[in-house]
């Protein structure tokens, strides 16, 4: 609030009750006052750098790397019920942080959608660049020997 200085006048009419608070999309920043042209228009510059959700991103890239690692890695039937359980936690984690971000006005829901999918784009990339490389770094071991 601070950085932009916002033209409105911050009434129940215009942010809603206490309980109930609305997010304010349409208003103009005036800017910092009492700091240098050049000071304000840096800090509304970052101001405005929340897309994409670096949290979010982050989230869901380790989460899903970790869902296809274990699917990967556990596949033997003595983790029936445990891999399961952790990937659903896992997916839990990521889905939690992405909803935090939104909840704690930190971030708009788009910013974090595409945080989100940004980390499982990466992520299944990884997965599947790994997989080709250690088939192809096995089947040169083969070939070799």
């Amino acid at each position: 609030m601070e950085v932009c200085n916002p033209d409105i006048a911050l009434t129940e009419a215009v942010c809603g009750a206490p309980d109930a608070p609305v997010f304010v999309t349409n208003f103009t920043c005036l800017g910092q006052t009492g700091i240098s042209d050049s000071e304000r228009s840096m800090r509304m510059h970052d101001m405005r750098l929340s897309w994409v959700s670096g949290h979010a991103s982050l989230s869901a890239y380790s989460m899903w790397f970790c869902i296809v690692f274990l699917h990967q890695r556990m596949s033997t039937r003595n983790f029936r019920l445990v891999r399961p359980l952790i990937q659903v936690g896992c997916a839990l984690f990521a889905v939690f942080t992405s909803l935090t971000r939104v909840s704690d006005y930190k971030h708009h829901a788009e910013d974090v959608a595409s945080g989100a999918l940004l980390g499982l784009i990466v992520a299944s990339l990884t997965v599947t660049v790994r997989i080709i490389i250690i088939d192809h770094h096995v089947a040169i071991l083969f070939l070799i020997q």
